[in-house]
């Protein structure tokens, strides 16, 4: 007795072709994709950083304007510091202003005023006019000699604020400006100084 065994029918082997062919296809596009998925994350971060910085443009700008600005200046082991919180500032917005003298020597100074002024600011305009001086619409009291002792890296920060006004009291307008600070020390005549902008 021999055994039979059926041959496969041609519509059988016909499936069975279609079906390798459509794993095959399947197989080739999961390689494709995952080929594209790593073309597309090994650009992700320029693509990001440009995109970021065309739909921010003014971004930069921003960080630029919460900059500090300072200038220092220095003279017999005295260094003068004028800073402002910010490069620029809105109309109207108070302008703070910080003037520090430190003592970078190794031994203690002496500075000595003729009055109760120990410091001033002012600032002009582009056209190097003086428009506004912190000192002249104060009194101060005159004495014969007042002194501030400075140990080796010690400081003194003298603060004011400028208000956006000129001395006789007028709204500046939009622009740039110059600040100076002085210290009213004898025997100190060093003036540090920073730009700032004023914008709508």
């Amino acid at each position: 007795m021999h055994d039979f065994q059926a041959s496969p029918s041609p519509l059988y082997l016909k499936d069975s072709m279609e079906t390798r062919k459509l794993i095959r296809w399947f197989i080739a596009f999961d390689i494709l994709l995952i080929v594209l998925a790593a073309i597309v994350l090994a650009l992700y971060p320029s693509i990001f950083s440009a995109k970021k910085k065309s739909t921010h443009p003014k971004s930069g700008k921003m960080d630029e304007r919460q900059q500090e600005t300072r200038q220092s200046v220095e003279t017999g082991g005295l260094k003068l510091t004028l800073s402002t919180s910010k490069k620029s500032y809105r109309l109207s917005e108070e302008i703070e202003l910080n003037l520090t003298i430190e003592n970078k020597a190794s031994s203690p100074k002496e500075l000595n005023f003729s009055s109760g002024r120990q410091f001033d600011v002012w600032v002009k305009d582009i056209e190097e006019k003086e428009i506004w001086r912190w000192s002249n619409d104060k009194a101060f009291i005159q004495i014969a000699l007042q002194s501030l002792k400075l140990e080796p890296g010690q400081g003194k920060t003298y603060k004011a604020s400028w208000q956006q006004v000129n001395n006789e009291g007028e709204k500046v307008g939009v622009g740039n400006y110059t600040v100076f600070g002085k210290s009213e020390a004898e025997g100190i005549d060093k003036v540090a100084q920073v730009e700032i902008a004023i914008t709508d």
